[in-house]
């Protein structure tokens, strides 16, 4: 039996349709039309339908984690490290849940998690939302590097890939993570997200093997010069390949620009403010709205998982970037960044109905395109949609 959702304003990942009709069975869109029909649920003239957030970047198992905004980079990495020392599997289980249901109350719909061990495949599976659980990888020294691996493809055996939810790899950074973890991850034929140009320390490190990031390393009993990268750009040209690639933070460091087909980089407005980050990638001469995707990242540098809250902060910060390519950067470009841009990201015939509904402050004309109002009047949505089936509503 077919739904249907009559709203002021439809944003279906490609055009804007005022007074239109969302057409959803069997979980799935069935269209897009001004057409009336018996039956219909009429949302009113304010309400506005968009598709289902996509939070690309997000480290679930942190969703605990509550550490002091610093500027000091390696201190950060050091309160992480012994945040997760003290986390039992049953902790990590319950943080996993806490960071999904609170993405889900912002109207994130699928998730891109990195994760250490690959636990919230499960949590998010039984939630019912979608994603791609990224495995974290990381290791420099011979004996690290082998154990990873193993441990990596021992899980991605029993995690075959499902309608909703798939693999991906991430090595960590270049900093930690050896050569062959990253040439492995960019001919192993799925998604891939790395840590890439984030601190003047890491490029720093890359270049001269020494720095606070080189103490770092020294101080856990690891020989910096295991590390065989020279630059940030050296990490690009080996996952340069890769067609399902994100890029994060990339603040520092000569990374191209011109990313190929399914590569993107991903910007993280809370880490960006929380660690005080003077160099800003969106003020690169070159700098290409399509080439990006906004996340939240985790809670040990973000106040909170809201990453509508962080798209209206650069929709406020960065006026001169049009709405419909701040929507793409959590719908349309995250959903190919991982490789599923034909079942999410959009609210096309055939894709998943997932949607979220909000209100602007008044009606909507019916020949009116009140765009720049979306970030400006809707605080948080009244309902979120999953498959075709409510998720969250607000009373």
């Amino acid at each position: 039996m077919s739904q249907i959702f009559r709203c002021g304003l439809l944003w279906n990942g490609e055009e804007f349709i005022p007074n239109a009709a969302l057409v959803i069975s069997h979980g799935k869109v069935l269209a897009n039309t001004f057409e009336s029909s018996e039956g219909e649920t009429d949302l009113g003239p304010d309400s506005v339908i968009l598709p289902g957030l996509i939070n690309a970047h997000i480290h679930l198992d942190l969703s605990f984690a509550r550490i002091s905004p610093t500027d000091n980079f390696v201190l950060w990495i050091q309160k992480v490290l012994e945040h997760r020392m003290e986390l039992s599997p049953k902790t990590t289980l319950e943080a996993i849940r806490m960071g999904i249901q609170e993405s889900l109350h912002s109207g994130v719909t699928s998730l891109g998690d990195i994760s250490p061990n690959g636990a919230s495949w499960e949590v998010l599976e039984e939630l019912g939302l979608k994603g791609t659980i990224y495995r974290e990888c990381l290791g420099l020294t011979p004996e690290r590097v082998e154990s990873t691996l193993c441990q990596w493809e021992e899980w991605l055996i029993h995690h075959e890939p499902t309608k909703s939810i798939q693999a991906g790899i991430s090595p960590h950074a270049p900093f930690t993570t050896s050569r062959k973890i990253f040439e492995f991850a960019a001919h192993c034929g799925l998604p891939v997200t790395t840590h890439l140009g984030e601190t003047p320390e890491e490029v720093q490190f890359l270049s001269h093997r020494n720095g606070p990031i080189g103490e770092l390393l020294l101080e856990k009993g690891i020989d910096p010069a295991l590390c065989h990268f020279q630059s940030v750009g050296e990490v690009v040209q080996i996952i340069a390949k890769t067609h399902r690639l994100g890029l994060v933070h990339s603040n520092y460091g000569e990374i191209a620009h011109a990313l190929g087909v399914g590569q993107f980089r991903v910007h993280c407005p809370g880490t960006h403010s929380y660690f005080s980050r003077k160099s800003h990638p969106f003020d690169h001469p070159k700098f290409c709205p399509e080439e990006w995707v906004l996340a939240t990242d985790g809670r040990s540098s973000n106040a909170d998982l809201n990453l509508w809250s962080q798209v209206k902060m650069v929709a406020k910060e960065r006026p001169s970037i049009a709405p419909e390519a701040l929507l793409r950067m959590v719908t349309v470009n995250p959903a190919r960044m991982m490789g599923m841009g034909k079942q999410i990201g959009k609210l096309l015939p055939q894709m998943a109905a997932d949607f979220v509904i909000g209100r602007f402050n008044r009606p909507v004309g019916k020949e009116e395109l009140p765009t720049k109002k979306i970030f400006d009047e809707i605080e948080e949505f009244e309902s979120v949609w999953v498959n075709g089936e409510a998720k969250k509503a607000n009373s």
